[in-house]
């Protein structure tokens, strides 16, 4: 067999590793918080997100889903030895769920894929392990208080008053619920809510500007995944320098015919 291209992972794509809130949290808010948190509460699992270190969304998967991820249940040297389909998304429920249909929910195949290779990855919640993360956003109350009020104008109470992070995921703003569901599927949007149909409307380049507002960044929040800089929690400066001296050594012109041995 030949080997295949790389291709990107699903879902936006970003510097650093998979963030559960930033491919993840999506696919629930367009597929799953409905039933799970906010009209109603099936099988006591809550899918909206929060603030919380490791937020309930994700702990709500994990602590269902049978994952079996890593090594957990070993008990002896020889049982590291694992067998196919023993881990990962073939051991875990959700994606089955998701490909037997879970009732009459259709789940888009992008968006099966965020799931799938999330699991695939071990299920991790952050993309790397330095301070200062997006996913740490605060939101602004008052300008949150400004949203509401413009969502309430136009799409009604009921929309207007639910939490705040279903309505907006601070660490990937352009897939916020509140800007996704109103945008037609043909402009790329979810097409859940009569909105708007491109993203060149006026309407909804005011709503992209509100939820915008909302979000608190940092000027020392880490937006380079694996390459931050000292501001955003690199470490020590001679392990900054010593980094870029390294790489520094590949930056040079390599010979594209090796010699004759």
């Amino acid at each position: 067999m030949l080997p295949l291209d790389l291709t990107p992972p699903a879902g936006p794509q970003y510097a650093g590793g998979l963030s559960f809130m930033r491919t993840v949290q999506p696919v629930l808010d367009r597929y799953c918080i409905k039933c799970h948190g906010l009209e109603k509460m099936e099988k006591d699992v809550d899918l909206v997100m929060d603030d919380a270190r490791y937020p309930k969304s994700y702990m709500a998967l994990i602590q269902r889903g049978d994952h079996r991820l890593g090594q957990k249940g070993y008990k002896s040297a020889e049982s590291y030895l694992s067998r196919p389909y023993e881990f990962y998304a073939y051991s875990n429920k959700v994606p089955q769920m998701l490909l037997e249909g879970h009732g009459k929910l259709n789940v888009d195949r992008e968006s099966r894929l965020r799931i799938i290779e999330w699991l695939d990855l071990n299920a991790q919640c952050y993309g790397d392990l330095f301070p200062n993360k997006l996913e740490h956003r605060r939101l602004d109350t008052k300008a949150l208080d400004v949203l509401r009020g413009h969502i309430k104008e136009h799409f009604g109470e009921e929309l207007a008053a639910q939490p705040d992070r279903a309505l907006i995921n601070v660490a990937q703003i352009d897939e916020s619920r509140i800007l996704m569901a109103p945008l037609s599927a043909e402009a790329g949007g979810w097409g859940q809510i009569d909105g708007w149909t491109s993203k060149d409307d006026p309407a909804y380049q005011e709503m992209v500007k509100l939820v915008e507002a909302c979000v608190v960044k940092s000027d020392r929040e880490n937006r380079g995944g694996w390459e931050p800089t000292l501001e955003t929690g690199a470490g020590e400066d001679w392990v900054v320098k010593a980094r870029e001296a390294y790489l520094g050594q590949f930056d040079e012109d390599v010979p594209t015919e090796q010699p004759t041995p």
